[in-house]
């Protein structure tokens, strides 16, 4: 016998070595933080609506299956609606049932919520959310790349291909350190990076629901956010230390008007990666290079971040490449208006508005 049900406080320690099994192959004992990070996540979030559940697989009263279900408000046009942020979508190969993930998938998206989103699908979940009426999302599904330190970038990319340079690191760094540094000299060389002028000031979680709230009139869809659940949040992702201990800063002009604002991960001597980039029309370009400034300050060797489509002029000005790297954001619902914002880029869905700054997504537990 087998049935689809919510996921429960009682499920946990199933579902931990389910997912420990399925995302983390290289060790068999599960940590007592990824439980309790699983349980906190799911039961003990602003959000949190026991209708709008997790749901796990159960073939003869063993756990084979999980899809994690995040509720997060959204405003269309003004008005809040019930979505979903799905993820985690996994199934056990030793159960019998091959449609397991799509029965999963296919009651989560019968929920009550008015839509259902994912930021990290990746391409076999994306073809089976699309079999089940998803559309994957082009733009949102893109990311892009600013390489701050070229020759420190092919180095690093160089080792990590190839564990045989491994020893070789220590010598490369110092050379293409200097090769970096001596090309940002060079007046008109590409590599040069703008100073911004703006000024840079903590960012609260008073000053950013300010911001969003601003900076996303004119756009269709919007998340809901209070200072109470951003604050959750953003101490939420500042746990997903895979990445070091994030940086926000709020920008403001000469005159001390609100320009913008971004808040990312250096992950010094690494790719950092930005967790949201926000401006105006005319200060966008200037909050760019002041990231790109801090991060280069802070050490990172570039940049990744979530492709804006607003921003997509700014972006090829201050040379990023544009990316895909196998992960989709997948968007399903039942009111028209929310798939035509999401789909013409009229969506304020940066990586905050997903699951990406979860722990689940790449970080380690022990």
């Amino acid at each position: 016998m087998d049935e689809i049900r919510s996921f429960t406080r009682n499920d946990v320690p199933a579902v931990a070595a389910l997912f420990q099994k399925i995302f983390r192959r290289g060790s068999q004992q599960v940590p007592e933080s990824l439980k309790g990070y699983l349980a906190h996540l799911y039961f003990e979030n602003p959000w949190y609506d026991g209708t709008l559940s997790s749901l796990v697989y159960e073939e003869n009263g063993r756990i084979g299956g999980f899809v994690g279900a995040l509720p997060f408000p959204f405003l269309v046009n003004g008005t809040q609606i019930r979505s979903v942020i799905a993820g985690n979508l996994m199934t056990d190969a030793d159960i019998k049932n091959p449609f397991a993930a799509v029965r999963m998938l296919k009651q989560l998206f019968a929920g009550p919520q008015d839509a259902t989103f994912t930021d990290t699908a990746t391409d076999k979940a994306r073809r089976i959310w699309e079999g089940l009426g998803s559309a994957t999302i082009p733009t949102y599904s893109l990311q892009w790349l600013r390489i701050l330190r070229p020759s420190r970038f092919m180095a690093s990319t160089l080792v990590g291909s190839a564990g045989g340079l491994s020893p070789l690191e220590p010598l490369v760094r110092p050379i293409s350190g200097s090769v970096d540094w001596l090309s940002r000299q060079i007046p008109k060389s590409p590599l040069r990076l703008e100073k911004s002028e703006l000024e840079a000031r903590e960012l609260t979680p008073e000053i950013l629901l300010d911001g969003i709230r601003e900076f996303s009139r004119k756009h269709i869809l919007v998340p809901d956010y209070t200072v109470q659940s951003l604050t959750w949040l953003l101490a939420e992702a500042a746990q997903k230390r895979e990445y070091g201990v994030p940086r926000g800063l709020a920008l403001f002009d000469k005159t001390g008007k609100f320009a913008g604002w971004y808040i990312y991960y250096p992950n010094s001597g690494k790719n950092g990666q930005v967790l949201q980039c926000v401006g105006r029309p005319n200060t966008i370009g200037n909050v760019l290079a002041h990231l790109f400034e801090d991060a280069l300050q802070q050490g990172s060797l570039a940049l990744v971040g979530r492709f804006e489509p607003k921003m997509a002029k700014e972006l090829s000005e201050k040379l990023c490449i544009i990316v895909q790297r196998g992960s989709f954001v997948q968007a399903i619902s039942r009111n028209p208006t929310v798939m035509e914002a999401i789909y013409s880029g009229n969506a304020f869905f940066t990586r905050m508005e997903g699951e990406w700054w979860t722990r689940l997504q790449g970080d380690k537990f022990t």
